[in-house]
């Protein structure tokens, strides 16, 4: 999928502590502490940028489509351009095409809006290919059943918290990444790849328990919002704005826990 330009890390009094404690070969318990301070101040934007409410928009788009009970022709009627006998990779390029018509009409492309986009891809990919086809080989009613398991019921709240851990590790390590692996190597933070490694998984493994926060909330809030039909994208923003202040509030929790 490529390299998303993002630009260099922020310049923040809190982004700076993070580099400080690189530069000075800090034990990694106390950069991650950092780190994660750092990230709850990063996360502010994300429900501002419209790039990305007009993704998590399409997203539950898709859902609501899968609610009903003949798929395809919701998914039609919702601008999904799907067959009854389509693959899961056709499902995938479907819904990435819809996200691509509704961010065209932005005056500049959003890089949240990509990482959205794609991280929902691959949670949607993934999570079908654990069913108990062979996803690759099969199409039609098979890859509807498997893709709808992810959008009702439980797979609805574990799908959507798949999606928020992938998106928010994904935009967070687009900022950090290229700055630790500078500091790799004798006499440096991270004596070695695998200590590099060991604070990446720390740091995803965070996420993955930050973003608990919103498994009750987003299911109750799709429901209410789809039988009160204001699954717009209005309604949408302010669930953003909701969802990601629960999130922070937990990065900010816990970077306090850690001090």
């Amino acid at each position: 999928m490529g390299h998303l330009r993002l630009g260099t890390l922020p310049r923040t009094v809190r982004w700076k502590q993070v580099m400080e404690l690189l530069s000075q070969c800090a034990e990694v318990p106390e950069i991650v502490r950092a780190s994660l301070h750092a990230a709850e101040s990063g996360l502010k934007r994300v429900p501002y940028d419209e790039g990305f409410t007009r993704v998590l928009t399409t997203i539950f788009d898709l859902v609501d489509a899968f609610q009903e009970g003949e798929a395809t022709d919701a998914l039609r009627s919702k601008g999904f351009a799907i067959d009854r006998d389509a693959f899961l990779f056709e499902y995938a390029m479907s819904f990435g095409d819809r996200a691509d018509k509704s961010l065209a009409s932005l005056r500049s492309k959003s890089d949240l809006a990509e990482i959205a986009k794609n991280s929902f891809i691959e949670v949607m990919t993934r999570e079908a290919m654990l069913g108990p086809h062979n996803i690759f080989t099969v199409s039609g009613p098979q890859v509807e059943e498997a893709i709808k398991s992810e959008f009702t019921g439980k797979g609805l709240q574990y799908t959507m918290h798949e999606f928020f851990v992938t998106f928010t590790n994904r935009y967070l390590s687009y900022y950090l990444s290229r700055e630790l692996s500078n500091h790799v190597g004798v006499g440096k933070a991270f004596a070695n790849i695998e200590v590099h490694t060991d604070f990446n998984t720390a740091f995803e493994t965070y996420i993955r328990q930050t973003v608990r926060i919103t498994d009750e909330f987003t299911p109750g809030w799709f429901h209410n919002a789809r039988d009160e039909e204001r699954l717009s994208q209005e309604s949408v923003s302010r669930f953003a704005h909701v969802a990601f202040k629960k999130i922070r509030s937990e990065f900010r929790r816990g970077a306090v826990q850690s001090g």
